[in-house]
């Protein structure tokens, strides 16, 4: 006799066990599968026959078909569709029909495809499942393009047998043709590729194309090998008419850390029977008690290679290594650095090559006196391999800075700051005679500062408003020490009211000095305007501020600085500093409007002539960029950078990019002029091609087109 159920007017759902009604004790101990169907019909041969919605769960798998029947005999399920099974959220596989065992280890399905990731797909007109971890497709298409019904993908992988490995997350094809636009391009016996759930795998990389006016067209064929869970390596051959090159890329993550390292060896025909190369180093470590330890390495074989290769140029490379502790009331920093130098004119023996600084800074905070006092210690040396007189010159520093300082508040709204000051350095000198071996001074420091900050608000805007002025006084026991010219100094709003404007204790500012300007922030409903204006006054002119930096005389330069922020997208802000007859000895100006679709940044800097600064006329550059996505699947992109004082453009570089759900094709074309006159101008021209799905990952939902119906 046959028994039924039947659903009335819910889905009865009915849990049971594989192998079905055996006794009740091997069915408590089986692996179980539940099932839930419409109807469910069990005949007194053991046939079990589940139809209308039905679901199976096994574990992490699903299944869902028209209709199931399961042979106690033979342990099998036989499947009719539409069927679809999901495994661990990431494999489903849809089918016409098909069969499989009770453990859905074995099966066979008729017309189905796979899906990984929902991205991947592979679609067979026969799949075989074996040993609980294959999957084997014949006479069989993958894509991760969006198929649609009587239109061939943009790209898509044929193979008389496709095998994925679950377990090692790997497909293997065999007698594979890659087709685009389904016109076969490339014939492969066996190919390899991880599937997208496998983060990574050895195994070559999406090779590209690029063309120079000086290596001509070339090749990097890049080759990932994945040295274990937390460390890989990439191998790229570039290969041309004109260089050999082996680029390498060496990846190490730690649970504290990562570093990583790359770098090329190359002979080409640019410097005929010459080795040339680079390599850059860069790491980070977190280590205990809020320690960390970090790195830098650069180096390049000559002064063009950087230029030549097209990676970040560098005319002094610098390595250094770093220990540092940030806490919230002390901080030191200890770092060793070397210096190559590629500039043009450089005797690198006669430079200071090798830097070693200890920096130390504590805050506390007296109750008996109030305020806070700062303790500031410096050591510093450097050394240069010359031994020459005064060319080979070498020097340790140690600098110790104090100062207690307290704010009050007066009448009327006057905020007002006091500082007290005494630093002390001592120099120690090698290979110059014209110091004494050692050097050492005191420097006592004073400052009054006082500001009125004013506030208006109204309905639609508000405005902040402060006058500032600062008294400060210095005196340095003795100033001459060597290179007390420091240069690189920027006179702007953050240092306007400090009593040293330089960026080390190397030299220090002397004599009485008065500092004046004034902040105006206004806040509307459409953004942010600020504006700061300033002058430094000093008793005596120091000689260590070159000419260009605005704070060479016994009156500054005004400093001006603005910055605009509004709510559509725009941000402007600028800087510069004008001498007595209003000439800018310097001036940038850096905007950037962004859109949905649309990116512009622009920037503009003029520096006047200083030679302690390196620089032997003005210069002056314009930069701009441009991001624009034309259509929902095109970016392009462009790069200007012009000389204005040599009017000559310096660079210019265009590109495009096509993206959609399953390929990415990037084009680029680039002209660049040097400035040195040793290194020749270079045309390039570079195509790049990702094909997403196995090696690479985009999100497919933002450019996955629509099937018409």
């Amino acid at each position: 006799m046959t028994q039924i159920w039947t659903s009335g007017v819910f889905a009865a759902s009915l849990f049971l066990f594989f192998p079905f009604f055996a006794s009740a004790q091997e069915s408590a101990t089986a692996k179980g599968v539940g099932l839930i169907a419409d109807r469910i019909t069990l005949s007194q041969t053991g046939q079990l026959v589940a139809s209308g919605n039905v679901e199976a769960v096994y574990g992490a798998k699903k299944l869902h078909a028209s209709r199931v029947t399961y042979n106690r005999g033979t342990g099998q399920l036989g499947l009719e569709g539409p069927l679809r099974i999901i495994e661990d959220d990431t494999i489903t596989i849809l089918a016409d029909e098909g069969e499989i065992t009770e453990d859905f280890r074995e099966g066979l399905m008729l017309g189905a495809k796979m899906i990984i990731s929902e991205h991947t797909e592979i679609s067979s007109p026969r799949v075989e499942r074996y040993e609980g971890r294959f999957s084997r497709f014949y006479d069989a298409m993958a894509t991760s393009c969006q198929v649609c019904e009587g239109e061939a993908p943009f790209w898509q992988i044929r193979a008389t047998r496709v095998t994925h490995d679950q377990q090692e997350k790997q497909l293997y094809f065999e007698n594979a043709q890659l087709r685009i636009l389904d016109l076969p391009v490339l014939f492969l016996p066996t190919l390899r590729l991880p599937d997208p759930t496998l983060e990574r795998a050895t195994g070559f990389l999406i090779p590209s194309l690029q063309t120079t006016s000086q290596l001509s067209a070339g090749v990097k064929v890049p080759y990932f090998v994945r040295l274990d869970d937390h460390s890989d390596l990439t191998l790229t051959p570039y290969l041309s008419a004109k260089t050999t090159t082996l680029n390498f890329n060496y990846r190490h993550a730690f649970s504290r850390g990562r570093l990583e390292f790359e770098g090329a060896f190359t002979r080409d025909d640019l410097m005929a029977g010459l080795n040339r190369g680079y390599f850059f180093g860069a790491g980070g470590f977190a280590l205990q008690d809020g320690h960390q330890l970090l790195f830098d390495l650069e180096w390049a074989s000559d002064s063009a290679y950087l230029y030549d290769y097209q990676l970040p140029e560098r005319d002094r490379p610098e390595s250094q290594i770093v220990l540092t502790r940030t806490r919230h009331h002390n901080y030191y920093r200890a770092s060793l650095t070397h210096f190559q130098s590629l500039r043009e004119g450089d005797v690198e023996r006669e430079l200071p090559t090798l830097v070693a600084d200890l920096t130390y800074q504590q805050r506390y905070f007296p109750k008996l006196i109030g305020g806070e006092v700062r303790l500031g210690i410096l050591n510093h040396g450097h050394r240069r391999r010359s031994k020459a007189d005064a060319l080979g010159r070498d020097v340790a520093q140690t600098s110790v800075d104090m100062n207690w300082s307290q704010d009050r508040s007066l009448p009327a709204g006057v905020r007002a700051k006091l500082i007290l000051g005494l630093s002390a350095d001592v120099f120690r000198i090698w290979d110059d005679r014209q110091f004494t071996e050692v050097i050492s001074r005191t420097t006592p420091t004073v400052g009054l500062s006082f500001g009125l900050p004013m506030i208006r608000v109204s309905e639609n805007s508000s405005d902040y408003i402060e006058p500032i002025a600062q008294f400060g006084w210095s005196q340095v026991s003795d100033e001459i020490v060597p290179e007390a010219n420091t240069s690189r100094v920027e006179f702007d709003q953050g240092n306007l009211l400090a009593l040293s404007r330089f960026p080390s204790y190397v030299a220090r500012e002397d004599g009485a000095a008065f500092a004046y300007g004034f902040s105006w922030e206004r806040y509307r409903n459409f953004g942010h305007f600020g504006l700061t204006v300033g002058q430094v006054i000093r008793e005596t002119t120091h000689s260590g501020f070159s000419q260009s930096s605005g704070l060479s005389g016994k009156n500054s330069d005004i400093l001006i600085a603005a910055q605009l922020v509004a709510d559509f997208g725009l941000d402007l802000s600028a800087r510069t500093i004008l001498d007595q007859s209003l000439k800018a000895n310097k001036f940038e100006l850096r905007a950037e409007w962004r859109r949905r679709d649309t990116a512009v940044r622009a920037t503009y800097v003029s520096l006047a002539k200083d030679l302690v600064e390196n620089r032997q006329n003005q210069e002056a550059e314009l930069n701009l960029s441009l991001v624009k996505n034309v259509r929902r699947h095109w970016t392009t992109n462009v790069n200007w950078r012009y000389d204005v004082e040599e009017s000559r453009m310096a660079e210019a570089g265009v590109g495009l990019t096509y993206r959609n759900e399953c390929v990415e094709l990037q084009m680029a074309l680039n002209r660049r002029n040097a400035s040195s006159a040793s290194i020749e101008p270079t045309t390039d021209f570079a195509v790049n091609v990702v094909l997403h799905g196995f090696s690479s990952k985009t999100d497919p939902s933002r450019y996955r087109k629509s099937c018409r119906a």
